[in-house]
């Protein structure tokens, strides 16, 4: 069978793990690299094996070789550039946020579904060993109903990339994205009512660097975040509250039942088997024409939770969500 030839458009840190990873799915092939950084171009060509090249996006897109693209470029591109790949015929994998609001993420699922095209969010913590133990332990029924899902992600940061000053919001749809998805997939449903608390506390963006936001979910459990860039001490620990057992997961490789050590793992497998089997799973949903774990479909749930968090983080209101977040044409 011939491989899936892929595309990958920006090449900067976190694309890296993206090609690595890719680069180990048999059934796929790192076929074309695009970059305004020349040399980082050539040096990424030079270690996954690539053989088109391209300074301009549009140049990769219009290549009727490349089958698919990954996008790694900075959150307000992701929805121009993911809809010019669709209209050139290719399956799309997607650095999260989708896009930068909710209606912008619909058109890309209503667009991708139209085309009859894959899209994929990247949504990392889904693949990742620990976590997709604790969705197994849910979905076997073994720990009950999940009734609360707890997240924290705290941290000190004071150096910043560029483009975070050209993003209006910053850390609701970005940091803490990873905790909602989670969130939202352990409790099912989607989010029904959201209230959030922001605050601004960097000069170098205007976007939120700490907030809050807890939210009701159509299945009556209930879903809360926490997050910060200024915390002293670092803090990263997620908590699913069940009926018949609480599932603790500190960090990112190990879970506890109730008390006991249910699961382990090295931490740096862990990262590793997360972008593996993410790869994996775009490759396999594009060949088998099927949505894939983090679809389009499945990123609009957290997205409509964020563009509520926004809002409600504006007008210090509670946000009730209605209806389907999708019209019917985009």
């Amino acid at each position: 069978m011939d491989k899936l030839k892929v595309g990958l458009i920006g090449i900067g840190r976190i694309a890296q793990d993206h090609l690595a990873a890719l680069a180990k799915v048999e059934a796929a092939e790192v076929f074309a690299l695009s970059s305004r950084n020349r040399e980082a171009l050539t040096k990424a060509a030079e270690r996954f094996g690539a053989k088109a090249l391209y300074q301009d996006y549009h140049e990769l897109l219009a290549n009727k070789d490349v089958q698919a693209v990954m996008i790694c470029t900075p959150n307000r591109l992701h929805y121009s550039m993911a809809l010019e790949a669709l209209e050139a015929g290719k399956h799309v994998f997607l650095e999260k946020p989708m896009a930068e609001t909710l209606r912008e993420g619909c058109n890309i699922a209503i667009t991708a579904a139209a085309e009859g095209l894959t899209v994929s969010v990247c949504y990392l913590s889904r693949y990742m060993p620990v976590f997709a133990e604790a969705a197994r332990l849910i979905k076997s029924g073994a720990v009950g109903k999940p009734l609360m899902f707890t997240g924290r992600r705290f941290w000190h940061r004071d150096k910043f990339p560029e483009w975070w000053a050209a993003e209006k919001h910053l850390a609701i749809p970005h940091f803490g994205s990873h905790s909602l998805d989670l969130g939202v997939w352990y409790l099912g449903g989607t989010g029904a009512r959201v209230f959030a608390e922001g605050l601004s506390t960097k000069s170098a963006f205007s976007g939120e660097s700490e907030y809050s936001l807890v939210a009701r979910m159509t299945t009556g459990a209930i879903l809360s975040l926490d997050f910060s860039m200024t915390c002293r001490r670092a803090q990263f620990d997620h908590v699913i509250i069940c009926e018949n057992a609480t599932i603790s997961i500190p960090g990112v490789t190990k879970i506890l039942l109730d008390e006991k050590t249910h699961f382990e793992i090295d931490e740096d497998d862990c990262y590793k088997k997360g972008f593996y089997e993410e790869a994996k799973e775009f490759v396999a949903a594009v060949l088998e024409d099927r949505e894939s774990l983090t679809s389009a479909g499945e990123s609009l749930k957290s997205m409509e939770l964020v563009e509520a968090a926004v809002r409600s983080a504006e007008t210090g209101q509670s946000v009730t969500i209605a209806g389907e977040p999708c019209p019917k044409k985009p």
